[in-house]
């Protein structure tokens, strides 16, 4: 009778041992599974604040909507579930309740700031969901203008100054004029700090005498660059006084050699965007703070459209290229990014795909298939292998990023695992394998700093890490996506 009560005690502490270890299991396996909450597009505050987040409208004035966005994202692996939340007035907006989100989804919600009145406004909004809280404090200030103040306005409110050969220059004239009923005073007007100094202007004199009321003047901004280059920036600055408001016009200008694709006026169009992404049609800017595509225009050349553009790229002076497989050999374009306009530069070599197709940072042009090549980009032509045929093969596309690292999306031998991520060393040519994108047919690949960017032709978009090609904030857009392109100009 002892030996049987001993024996069933130790079978109870070995049941207990054993319940204990699968409850343990258990919670680390329902841990890993859990969603999590995470909130893009606030700034975050420190824990003295009213809030985790904070979306700062600024002056809005009275009668006028600001719109803001917050991107909210599943950074877990099981569906995240939201539970409503709304702004108080002046501000409109609500997290509405959602069923599900799924694991690396994610989708925003709009803020608008309605100011009815003068003065400073705040709302806290709650959210909830069975992966973890936030709150975000919106604020925002009501302005009335009144009716004796200095109105400033200036035109055009940028100068762009198109493509002007080294040593030759180009004056544009900018109005500026005071449409208020007080005067305006300016206590400082200057090209900005970080003005190239290919710019030069007479604001200073307009400065030193400030606008009558209905008063106008103009002011000269030359440009005359002395070397070549992809893109001049820089910028007019009017401080109006009393306070402390300053008005910021850009200036934007180039020198480009051999432009490929000139407009009309004689200017080289030159890719303005951080991004652009293409469907097999059309070409589209990618805006990282919206998490959206708009359509620039659909493929063409003076004949007909322009069908099956597989990839784009953009070099370091700013002017777009593209792939098209229509026709067999595949045909590599100069691609005017203000109108989708494509003018023929040359025929791949046989074997040569342009599936992947990217700029390094030292202006090289690098075609991927079954191989990585550097090719001319003007003939086409083989210049350098990096990559012999027989190591990978593209799923996708190819990305320089500002490391001078190439990452490559490539096959695996299962379609259903997603498309595997290396990177490549231009210099040697050495591959490393990075690990696995949470997706298959990631066909455009784009940096944007801070983030690296995958397209999907199922219409998505999303982070990855380039050190291990995990994936975060999918935004779903429409597409399909067959080919992105990063601006090194924006870099």
């Amino acid at each position: 009778m002892g030996e049987t009560a001993l024996h069933s005690r130790t079978v109870v502490r070995w049941i207990a041992a054993g319940a204990l270890l699968l409850c343990a299991c258990g919670a680390e396996k329902t841990a890993e599974l859990a969603p999590k909450l995470a909130v893009r597009g606030g700034t975050a505050v420190d824990a003295s604040a009213r809030a985790d987040y904070l979306i700062d409208f600024g002056d809005v004035d009275v009668g006028v909507q600001s719109e803001k966005f917050l991107f909210i994202e599943n950074m877990g692996r099981a569906p995240l579930v939201l539970q409503p939340a709304l702004a108080h007035i002046p501000f409109l907006g609500e997290v509405e309740a959602i069923q599900q989100v799924a694991p690396l989804g994610s989708f925003n919600v709009g803020f608008v700031f309605a100011p009815s009145e003068e003065g400073p406004a705040t709302s806290v909004v709650h959210i909830t969901s069975n992966g973890g809280t936030a709150s975000v404090l919106l604020t925002g200030h009501g302005v009335v203008r009144h009716v004796d103040d200095c109105v400033f306005r200036v035109s055009p409110t940028t100068v762009a100054c198109g493509n002007v050969a080294k040593g030759a220059s180009i004056t544009a004239t900018v109005e500026v004029q005071n449409i208020g009923s007080a005067p305006c005073a300016l206590s400082g007007g200057a090209l900005a700090t970080e003005t190239d100094p290919a710019f030069t202007s007479d604001i200073d004199q307009l400065a030193a005498g400030g606008i009558a009321v209905r008063g106008q003047s103009s002011l000269n901004v030359t440009f005359s660059p002395t070397h070549t280059g992809r893109a001049f920036m820089g910028a007019l600055t009017f401080h109006i006084a009393p306070g402390s408001t300053v008005i910021r016009v850009p200036l934007t200008g180039s020198s480009i050699e051999n432009c490929e694709l000139p407009l009309d006026d004689g200017s080289c169009p030159i890719t303005t965007d951080p991004t652009y992404v293409t469907t097999t049609t059309a070409l589209y800017t990618y805006d990282l703070n919206e998490g959206s595509a708009t359509l620039i225009g659909a493929y063409h050349n003076q004949f007909s459209d322009v069908f099956r553009m597989v990839d784009i790229a953009i070099d370091g002076d700013g002017v777009l290229f593209g792939v098209s497989e229509a026709t067999t050999p595949a045909r590599l374009y100069n691609i005017n990014p203000l109108t989708g306009a494509c003018q023929f530069v040359a025929h791949l070599p046989e074997g040569v795909a342009g599936r992947g197709l990217a700029f390094l940072p030292d202006g090289r042009l690098v075609a991927a298939g079954n191989a990585l090549y550097v090719i001319d980009r003007r003939s086409a032509e083989i210049l350098e292998t990096l990559v012999p045929p027989g190591n990978h093969e593209t799923s996708g596309d190819i990305v320089a990023l500002p490391d001078g690292m190439i990452y490559w999306s490539v096959a695996t031998s299962s379609a259903s695992r997603g498309d595997q991520l290396v990177r490549v060393d231009p210099r040697t040519g050495e591959v490393t394998e990075l690990g696995l994108l949470p997706f298959t047919a990631v066909y455009g690949l784009a940096y944007q700093a801070p983030y690296f960017f995958g397209f999907t032709t199922g219409g998505a978009s999303f982070v990855i890490d380039p050190g291990n090609a995990s994936g975060r904030g999918t935004v779903q857009m429409t597409g399909p996506w067959w080919g992105a392109a990063s601006n090194p100009t924006h870099w």
